[in-house]
Parts: structure tokens; C-alpha cells; sequence
């Protein structure tokens, strides 16, 4: 098996998107193991750069990159939201220095990610916002009981006074 069949394998077994671009970041290569993913066909992305493809919110994202990336040499992940013919989701892409000066960019689906993370931090504000609400019931408890004690105190001595000046 050659390495262009493992590579193609990979992307029958997983759903990741992979990129490979010029140095000037215009798009030369792709695989999809979820065409679904793919935010136009590959007819209107092969041939022009990231930027020109995606929305300018999302492309400006990958320029940076591309340019710390070739600035630094590290890899860079990049986090960002796509409407994509699936639907609106969450992807993750890791850009990487290859050979020669061109970017190698692996895009994951991380939706149910990005909605169970959401998800929790609904639920963990939902669950502050009950706990300062039952903190603030009992703090008012404790006040009524307080004041009931008082005017239970004060109800007794009156009585006694009462008691006392009938005898």
C-alpha cells in the first residue's frame, strides 16, 4: 500500500477535513472523509486561497495563522463556527509547517464537543443561580426565625407581666 492509499484509508475511517496549501495559502490538495463538511464544493475551493473561500470572519482567522506559522514554525489551532450544507457547526483545525514552505491543515468536527461544553456551562450557571437563590432562602429563614424568636421573647414576657399583675 502507498502512502497516498493509507493517507486516503485514514479518510475513509475518520471524518477529519485535510488541506494542503502553496505558501501563499492557496488551496492545492484536499481529502474529506465527511464531504458534508466542506463548506462549498471542491470545484470552488481548489485553485483559490483559504481566505477567498471561507467567510471573511473564519478566513482572516486562517491568514493569521498562516502567518505565525510561518513566522514561528509551530503549529497553530484554530477554533471557529461554520455554516456548513450539514448544518452549523463547531470545527477545530491544527495548521502545520510542511515541506517546501506549504501549510498542512487537519480540520476536525468538534460540535458535540462545543455543545456538551455548552451544555455545562448552562447547567453550571443554572446550578450557581440555584445554589445563590437557596443561600439567600435560608439567610431569609434565618431572619423570620430570628424575628419569630424575638416576638415569641417578647410575647413571654408580657405574658409573665400579665400573670404577675393578676396575682
Amino acid at each position: 500500500m502507498t502512502l497516498d492509499e493509507k493517507f486516503n484509508a485514514y479518510f475513509k475511517a475518520f471524518p477529519d477535513l485535510f488541506f494542503a496549501t502553496d505558501p501563499d495559502g492557496v488551496i492545492t490538495d484536499y481529502r474529506a472523509g465527511n464531504r458534508g463538511d466542506l463548506y462549498v464544493s471542491d470545484d470552488d475551493f481548489l485553485g483559490k486561497k483559504m481566505a477567498e473561500v471561507l467567510p471573511p470572519d473564519v478566513g482572516g482567522l486562517f491568514v493569521d495563522a498562516f502567518n505565525k506559522v510561518s513566522e514561528f514554525g509551530d503549529m497553530k489551532i484554530l477554533n471557529y463556527e461554520l455554516k456548513v450544507p450539514s448544518g452549523l457547526k463547531h470545527f477545530e483545525a491544527r495548521i502545520l509547517a510542511g515541506p517546501d514552505a506549504i501549510f498542512l491543515i487537519f480540520v476536525r468536527d468538534i460540535t458535540a464537543l462545543a455543545d456538551s461544553r455548552r451544555k455545562i456551562e448552562e447547567s453550571s450557571k443554572a446550578s450557581s443561580e440555584f445554589s445563590i437563590a437557596s443561600e439567600t432562602a435560608i439567610e431569609l429563614l434565618m431572619i423570620e426565625r430570628d424575628r419569630n424568636r424575638t416576638l415569641q421573647s417578647q410575647i413571654d414576657a408580657l405574658e409573665s407581666q400579665v400573670k404577675k399583675s393578676q396575682c
